[in-house]
């Protein structure tokens, strides 16, 4: 069966709540595929575990519209219960979309065959589709991870935009720091709508400066890292919280502050964190991570089309 990806949301966290900007595109370094056994074959603990998720998500999926009535659905229920299940190697609660790619996956053997020609004028209903079915997870969802992970393609959010091409300024080198704890984000979106309303001209400064930093590096500015590190300040300002299990790392990056930035990657609270670096100085940064326990790994830049919503 087909592979899907995990993602990375860029910009956008926490804020694309509020009607920021968002970019997100697929991480390839982290994917899984869904696998139907053979009747001989005898699921390990981990497989099992997510045999089980999958027939919980068939149950529910047979009681919620439009998929209880899909032509699909009694395919799905039944694969469920003969062993379906998600083979993967994205690091759950980091932040990368570990659930998405499941959904991206289930959605894409069994629900998207319902239109004939994926295109732009379907996508907005492919998200809310996708929406629906990963709220089983976490109980809201927006859809844009498994939206991404389904397409495979660089994905602008809550922007109509003139730029075909996705690609990162070749000046800023992008990569994931592992902070050695999982995240959780139980409370956690709570908290920042809640600064929305005891904080409002804070927050609306951190959309304005979120959007800057994506249109700087689509527009493929020179001061595109400026852009970007203004952005990671005043995000570690409004939101430490976010960074309470990342406190070292922050402060090792602040450290180099001239030549490198970091910011949440996904909810927070440990997981990833993002860290741009000025290219000359790239080898040099990860390696101080690397030495201090923080493993890390690039993300290669890549020329691709860009998905608008």
């Amino acid at each position: 069966m087909a592979n899907f990806n995990s993602k990375i949301l860029l910009f956008g966290e926490y804020t694309i709540l509020r009607g920021a900007v968002g970019l997100a595109i697929p991480y390839s370094a982290y994917s899984g595929e869904l696998i139907l056994p053979n009747n001989e074959s005898i699921l390990s603990r981990k497989e099992l575990d997510s045999n089980v998720v999958i027939k919980k998500l068939a149950i529910h999926l047979s009681h919620m519209e439009p998929f209880a009535s899909n032509k699909h659905i009694d395919q799905f229920f039944e694969d469920a219960l003969l062993g379906l299940h998600f083979n993967s190697n994205i690091p759950k609660n980091y932040g990368v979309g570990s659930s998405g790619a499941m959904v991206a996956a289930i959605y894409k053997l069994y629900f998207a065959n319902e239109y004939a020609e994926l295109n732009h004028s379907v996508y907005s209903q492919i998200k809310n589709e996708l929406a629906a079915i990963e709220s089983f997870f976490h109980g809201k969802s927006s859809g844009i991870d498994p939206l991404v992970s389904f397409l495979n393609k660089p994905t602008l959010i809550n922007a109509p935009s003139n730029h075909l091409l996705y690609q990162f300024p070749e000046n800023i080198k992008v990569f994931l720091i592992d902070s050695n704890v999982p995240s959780k984000t139980i409370g956690l979106v709570d908290l920042f709508m809640e600064k929305c309303k005891t904080q409002e001209k804070e927050i609306i400064s951190l959309i304005l400066e979120n959007n800057r930093a994506i249109m700087s590096i689509l527009e493929l500015n020179l001061d595109a890292f400026k852009r970007i590190k203004s952005f990671c300040n005043l995000e570690q300002k409004l939101l430490p919280e976010m960074f309470e299990n990342s406190s070292e790392i922050v402060e090792l990056a602040n450290q180099n502050v001239t030549n490198c930035c970091v910011k949440l990657c996904g909810s927070g609270d440990g997981g990833f964190l993002l860290c741009f670096a000025k290219s000359e100085y790239y080898h040099d940064i990860s390696k101080l991570f690397d030495q201090k326990g923080y493993k890390t790994e690039a993300i290669l830049n890549r020329t691709d089309d860009l998905i608008s919503l």
